[in-house]
């Protein structure tokens, strides 16, 4: 902007003392030129903003699956694996075995429960994505 202005008035002023032509061309080129570079540099920029939000929507998605899959995959599977260390480690009782055999029904069914939510969450951010 700065520049056109002076380039303007530096045509204003010296157009009274005879400017040539090729003066007049040379510094309206210069000033095209200029405003080009502007708008190509203010492109590129924006594209650069573009793809770093992008970036960042990607990687906050797989931190925050990554945080869903640790705390709760992770809590179902290990009491699972307790209940049948316990199993295999003691003699149990039938009503013991029931119990026992109920908790790891829970943990499934966590497990299965996650395991969809953990799908929908994939897919919404499938789609987000592709429409970006």
């Amino acid at each position: 902007m700065v520049s056109t202005i002076l380039a303007a008035m530096s045509t204003a002023i010296y157009y009274n003392t005879e400017i040539s032509y090729h003066v007049f061309a040379d510094r309206v080129l210069s000033v095209f030129a200029i405003w080009l570079s502007c708008l190509v540099v203010l492109r590129y920029k924006a594209i650069r903003i573009k793809r770093d939000t992008e970036k960042d929507n990607y990687l906050n998605s797989i931190v925050e699956m990554l945080f869903k899959v640790s705390h709760e995959v992770r809590a179902p599977i290990s009491r699972m694996q307790g209940l049948t260390n316990l199993i295999d480690s003691h003699n149990i009782s039938k009503e013991e075995l029931e119990s026992i055999s109920n908790y790891l029904k829970g943990s499934v069914i966590e497990l299965d429960t996650f395991t969809k939510t953990l799908t929908e969450f994939l897919e919404k951010k499938r789609i987000e994505n592709t429409k970006e």
